[in-house]
C-alpha cells in the first residue's frame, strides 16, 4: 500500500523545471552550448570641454559577440571621480544624451555590453571632465543712437556696460539693421562702449542691437535700439 501511494504520487506527471545558467544556450533541436558574454565596448566617447547646464552627448563602439545574442548596453555616470555611479542608459543604441546639471564639478561614464541571457561585459570608461559652470553676462541695459542720422556721414552708437558674475566679460557684438529689423550684419565686435559707423548715402532708416560676451563663449540676449530714419538730402 505503502508503494501504491508513493507511485501514485510520483507519477502524478509535476515534474521540476530545468533552469539553465546564462553560460548555457538551448537550440531549438534541444542542443545545449556554450554561451559567452559580449566583448567591451572598444570606446567611449564623451566632449572634452563640458559647460554646466547643457545637454551632451555619449557615444561607445558596438559590442561583438559570438553566440550572435547581443541585448544592449548599460550606460552610467559618475560626478565624483568613479566612486559612485548611476545608470543614465540602457538600450540598444550605440549613442546617448544627457544633461549635465549646472553646478556639477566633473563627470564620467562608462558602459557595458549584456546579451539577451544576461551575460555582461567589462566596462569601458571615460576620462574625468571637469565641467565648467559659467554664467552668461547680463544684456547692456542701454543702446542710444543719435537722432540726427545723415546719408553719406557718420554717427556714434552707445552702449551702457554689462555685468558678469563670474567676472570674465570680455566684449561686446554690435550689429545693424538697414531693413527695419528683417535682417543683421555684424558692424563691431570689442571692449569698447561706443562705435562709429558709417551711413551709405541711400539707406532709408537703421537700426542698432548690442549684445556681450565672456571669456567662456556665452552671450547675453540683445538690446536693441529704437530705428533712426536716415535723411538723403
Amino acid at each position: 500500500g505503502d508503494w501504491d501511494n508513493y507511485y501514485c504520487s510520483s507519477s502524478s506527471g509535476i515534474r521540476p523545471a530545468l533552469i539553465l545558467p546564462s553560460t548555457l544556450l538551448v537550440s531549438d533541436d534541444g542542443t545545449v552550448s556554450t554561451n559567452t558574454a559580449p566583448s567591451t565596448p572598444g570606446s567611449i566617447s564623451v566632449p572634452s570641454s563640458i559647460m554646466g547646464g547643457t545637454n551632451i552627448s555619449i557615444s561607445w563602439a558596438k559590442s561583438s559577440d559570438a553566440e550572435s545574442n547581443l541585448a544592449g548596453y548599460k550606460v552610467e555616470r559618475s560626478t565624483n571621480g568613479g566612486s559612485s555611479w548611476s545608470q543614465i542608459y540602457q538600450g540598444t543604441a550605440t549613442s546617448t544624451t544627457n544633461n549635465v546639471a549646472f553646478g556639477t564639478t566633473s563627470v564620467m561614464y562608462r558602459v557595458k555590453a549584456y546579451d539577451t541571457e544576461g551575460l555582461e561585459s567589462g566596462w569601458r570608461t571615460s576620462s574625468q571632465v571637469t565641467v565648467v559652470n559659467n554664467n552668461a553676462p547680463s544684456a547692456p541695459p542701454s543702446i542710444a543712437v543719435p537722432n540726427d542720422v545723415k546719408g553719406g556721414s557718420t554717427l556714434v552708437i552707445s552702449w551702457t556696460a554689462a555685468s558678469d558674475s563670474d567676472g570674465n566679460l570680455s566684449g561686446y557684438i554690435l550689429e545693424r539693421s538697414t531693413d527695419g529689423g528683417s535682417s543683421y550684419t555684424q558692424v563691431y565686435k570689442g571692449n569698447a562702449l561706443t562705435y562709429t559707423d558709417t551711413i551709405t548715402y541711400g539707406w532709408t532708416s537703421v537700426q542698432y542691437r548690442v549684445k556681450a560676451y565672456d571669456a567662456a563663449g556665452a552671450e547675453s540676449a540683445y538690446t536693441t535700439s529704437v530705428t533712426r530714419t536716415v535723411t538723403n538730402n
